[in-house]
């Protein structure tokens, strides 16, 4: 779903909206590892489209994983927003350390037994499992811990893994339908997603 204005806010656990933003389009090389990747000049503009769009909610903390293409994306947010980046390092992506880059029919076919196989660790070094957990534990921390509204920078797979357990859909089609970058607003307190930006395509487009 895709709109240009800010939903009516989503109630965190203080009442305050969660943003989970997936990062923006990197430059994909497989020459360096996938947590180096810097943002593409497209990938640039579009975090700048999805800041728009992420401050007319008036976040109080912007924080992002160590992984570039996230903290290059949440760089771009928080400069529309006149506040700071965090690094939150659990924030990070599914642990794929050693996996090269795939075209793009064998990464969908590896992340559909990932999602099909949580408790296994399919390829990399953790499972779908651990990923989540990880994710829900730091963002539980963020949200318990400090005033919102809250923005985190992440990623595809752990974002489509938490948002897959809050609305009962599959991990999968979630993860297809998440463009870069994508904000999903959710309502931590009662535990839903109240709204779904999954794309914000470049004007020059």
């Amino acid at each position: 779903m895709q709109q240009s204005d800010p939903p009516d806010p989503a109630t965190g656990t203080s009442g305050q909206p969660l943003l989970l933003v997936r990062h923006s389009r990197p430059c994909i090389s497989n020459g360096m590892s996938y947590r180096d990747w810097p943002l593409s000049d497209e990938g640039r503009r579009l975090a700048v489209r999805a800041a728009e769009y992420v401050a007319g909610f008036n976040p109080r903390l912007i924080c992002s994983s160590d992984e570039r293409k996230a903290s290059d994306t949440a760089k771009i947010i928080a400069r529309h927003c006149s506040l700071d980046v965090n690094v939150v390092p659990d924030l990070r992506e599914h642990d794929r350390t050693g996996v090269k880059w795939r075209d793009a029919a064998t990464r969908r076919q590896e992340l559909q037994a990932l999602f099909a196989n949580p408790d296994d660790v399919v390829f990399g070094r953790e499972s779908g499992s651990q990923a989540l957990q990880r994710l829900k534990s730091a963002i539980d921390r963020v949200t318990k811990r400090t005033s919102g509204p809250w923005v985190l920078v992440t990623h595809g797979t752990v974002m489509a893994l938490y948002l897959a357990r809050l609305t009962d859909r599959a991990a999968l089609e979630i993860w297809s339908q998440l463009g870069l970058p994508a904000v999903a607003a959710v309502d931590c307190r009662n535990r839903r997603l109240v709204e779904l930006v999954a794309e914000f395509p470049d004007r020059r487009s």
